[in-house]
């Protein structure tokens, strides 16, 4: 995980991540968050913060793209932060990426590696809990019990 996070801070701009970069990056920091019993509301809160401000992009893609604008995610990641220690390691490296978010390509892709993170979150979360259902369910039943 730390070579994850030299990466992330070495690059200049997100548009020197590439898809594949963003995927498995995504996987490694949905499942960090998991581990860390992040919930998915906590996750989500994040995330809509970064999809307002690509709405507003969306919105008022007649004007240029506003870079000071987006700096504004960094006080709101910095809150959800100080709110919710859990989520400070994960607020950190995005208020780091915001930096290196220079034009409307590099937010696609910013907004991309979020989407990933949520994504492989809601993955394990659901893959994982179903499966310790399932053996608190069957837990105490004999071989004979589950034919």
């Amino acid at each position: 995980m730390q070579d994850l996070r030299e990466r992330l801070k070495s690059i200049k701009n997100m548009s020197d991540l590439t898809y594949d970069d963003i995927d498995k990056y995504g996987e490694k920091l949905g499942m960090e968050m998991y581990n860390k019993e992040l919930t998915v509301t906590q996750l989500r809160k994040i995330h809509n913060i970064i999809l307002f401000h690509k709405h507003n992009i969306i919105l008022f893609h007649k004007q240029k793209f506003d870079k000071d604008r987006l700096r504004l995610i960094k006080p709101l990641l910095a809150y959800t932060a100080a709110k919710n220690p859990k989520a400070k390691d994960l607020c950190d490296q995005l208020r780091n990426l915001v930096d290196k978010v220079n034009n409307e390509e590099d937010f696609e892709k910013f907004y991309r590696l979020m989407e990933s993170i949520l994504a492989y979150y809601e993955y394990y979360e659901k893959t994982r809990s179903n499966r310790q259902y399932k053996k608190q369910y069957y837990e105490g039943w004999s071989e004979d019990d589950l034919r």
